[in-house]
């Protein structure tokens, strides 16, 4: 069992792997990384004649994430769409991830894209199918973790730093990068 033990955070790499397989999300986020639940209504975001909703699922530290119900095919759309949702996204939450689900719940793409002051924005992409152990997304996402020694540190300074999920949102290194 794999098991991913720092001074503020513990993860356990196999339930994050068993909640990919299961697109289970909302217990990713909440019970093994920490994150807390997101209570708003869903994004409609119309591109190119299709609306696509996007749930809210989680947020923590002004970073939402969000999972897109898929396209009326039942597919997840083309990336050059995936871009298109995200760069809507951007008008009710600047920094956030989608997760892409398709309706056999066999596919998934994560998307993020990296702002930084300055350089072009970066698509980054991280595709996973059923039957795929999981193990480099879960290694990534396992970074995202807050143990509750980190939140209460968080909560306790004078001034919290909103940047910490960003920072560590910016250290992953998605598989694809797609430059915008």
């Amino acid at each position: 069992m794999a098991t991913n033990t720092t001074a503020s955070s513990t993860t356990n790499r196999q339930k994050i792997r068993q909640c990919l397989r299961d697109f289970n999300f909302k217990t990713l986020f909440v019970e093994e990384l920490g994150w807390d639940i997101l209570n708003e209504h869903p994004l409609v975001i119309p591109v190119d004649g299709t609306t696509y909703v996007l749930r809210p699922l989680v947020e923590k530290r002004g970073v939402r994430v969000f999972v897109c119900e898929p396209n009326a095919e039942g597919r997840i759309p083309a990336d050059g769409v995936l871009r298109k949702i995200e760069h809507e996204v951007i008008r009710s939450a600047y920094e956030h991830f989608i997760i892409y689900v398709d309706a056999a719940r066999e596919h998934q793409v994560w998307l993020w894209v990296k702002r930084e002051q300055g350089k072009r924005l970066v698509s980054r992409m991280h595709r996973y199918h059923k039957g795929q152990s999981g193990e480099l997304l879960a290694q990534k996402l396992e970074r995202l973790a807050i143990g509750l020694d980190e939140e209460e540190r968080l909560q306790m300074t004078e001034v919290v730093n909103p940047n910490i999920i960003l920072v560590k949102i910016t250290q992953l290194s998605w598989r694809t990068s797609c430059p915008e």
